[in-house]
């Protein structure tokens, strides 16, 4: 069998040899399923185990009230740290993700982000991108004069939705 696919495989590729092609397609094809079990080094050694971050507690209970309050199509600003768990948990569009990807006009996005975390007028970035949710989390946008998720409240055009007791809070943008 090896010798007649070793064959096969040398008359399309000249390069090979019948009898190491055919034995090297057998072991290509037969080695990938003789793996009794998965292999999971985080469960196998303790040290890869302890590696892996987990989330917090607090980060899936606003994400499953992203999922289960806010309509499909929501579109939730926020931080970089946490905009991929409102993605992959909340199952929403965040509005900027760039640890998972920079879009072309990931500029606009930042200013879209400013405007709406500053208190200036949004609206023009909000129509552009579909914002209609802010996710804020103790610490995070300092750059924009943020110290804690409680001054967002003082914004006009964000009206406060969930408040969760370990400060992470979710915005929505008024309209």
């Amino acid at each position: 069998m090896c010798a007649r696919a070793g064959e096969w495989l040398a008359s399309r590729w000249q390069r090979f040899e019948p009898s190491s092609a055919g034995v090297a397609a057998l072991v290509a094809l037969l080695v990938p399923g003789s793996f009794l079990a998965w292999w999971d080094p985080t469960k196998a050694d303790p040290v890869a185990g302890a590696s892996v971050p987990a989330l917090a507690g607090a980060l899936y209970e606003v994400t499953d009230w992203i999922r289960h309050e806010t309509p499909p199509a929501a579109v939730v600003l926020a931080s970089e740290d946490y905009a991929p768990a409102v993605a992959a948990l909340a199952g929403r569009r965040v509005l900027r993700a760039p640890t998972l990807l920079e879009p072309p006009d990931e500029w606009r996005r930042l200013r879209a982000q400013a405007a709406v975390l500053e208190g200036r007028d949004p609206q023009k970035h909000v129509a552009r991108y579909g914002v209609t949710f802010v996710l804020i989390a103790p610490g995070e946008f300092a750059q924009h004069g943020l110290t804690t998720p409680e001054d967002l409240d003082a914004r006009a055009h964000l009206r406060l939705r969930h408040k969760h007791p370990e400060g992470y809070r979710v915005y929505e943008i008024a309209r």
